[in-house]
C-alpha cells in the first residue's frame, strides 16, 4: 500500500512538471504586433450593365464608365456583380486597362 502511494505521488509530481513546462514552451503573442488587412479603397462593380467605381464605404459612384460588362467573359461578368475589392491607385489602373 505504502509503495502504491509513493508511485502515485511520483507519477503526480512527474505530470506536474511535464504541465508547467509545456505551458512556459508556449509562444506569448501578446507582444507580438497585430497584423491587419487593409480596406480596400475602391470596389469596382456592375451597375445596370456598366462598369462603375466606387470608393469603399460609399454608396455613390465615383466614377462611371463606358465599358458595358456585356462584352466580357461570364467570369469577369460576375465578379463585378460581386464587386471587385481594389487596394491601390494602380491595381485599379491595371483593372481598367484588362477591362478595356
Amino acid at each position: 500500500m505504502k509503495r502504491l502511494f509513493i508511485f502515485l505521488v511520483g507519477m503526480t509530481v512527474c505530470f506536474m512538471i511535464i504541465f508547467f513546462v509545456s505551458l512556459g514552451e508556449k509562444t506569448n503573442t501578446a507582444n507580438l504586433p497585430e497584423v491587419s488587412t487593409p480596406n480596400p479603397l475602391y470596389i469596382v462593380k456592375d451597375n445596370d450593365g456598366i462598369i462603375t467605381i466606387y470608393r469603399y464605404d460609399e454608396n455613390e459612384p465615383y466614377e462611371t464608365t463606358d465599358i458595358r460588362i456585356d462584352s466580357l467573359p461570364e467570369y469577369d461578368r460576375e465578379s463585378l456583380k460581386k464587386g471587385i475589392f481594389v487596394y491601390s491607385d494602380e491595381q485599379l489602373g491595371r483593372l481598367m486597362e484588362d477591362f478595356d
